[in-house]
């Protein structure tokens, strides 16, 4: 036998579908949710995810010192999501979208 209601232990971002208002004698059609907030979710997940990138990168690697290049309005929330000791790790911060200049350049960009 299939459940005919949603398992409450998933969650999922998609939108909902839920009874909509009636008059007494007419049916309840089902309405969709609205998707509120759902980009600013997005791009919160996506900094979260690139802080446990970060992170995943800084713990499996033997090196002490590391530099970060990173735009600059997205800086604050990944800094902050990083623990401590890797924040600690992070001598040098260069804030700025640096993603069309080769790599040879965003490295010497850490050299001064």
């Amino acid at each position: 036998m299939h459940p005919t209601q949603p398992d409450p232990t998933k969650r999922s971002d998609d939108d909902g579908r839920f009874p909509g208002g009636s008059s007494i004698g007419r049916s309840t059609a089902m309405k969709h949710g609205e998707a509120h907030g759902r980009k600013t979710e997005q791009k919160k997940r996506q900094l979260s995810d690139l802080a446990k990138a970060i992170c995943d990168l800084v713990n499996q690697e033997e090196c002490d010192i590391w530099n970060l290049a990173i735009p600059a309005n997205q800086a604050d929330q990944v800094i902050h999501e990083l623990p401590i000791d890797v924040q600690k790790k992070l001598t040098q911060l260069k804030e700025g979208d640096y993603t069309w200049l080769p790599v040879n350049e965003v490295e010497s960009l850490f050299r001064n």
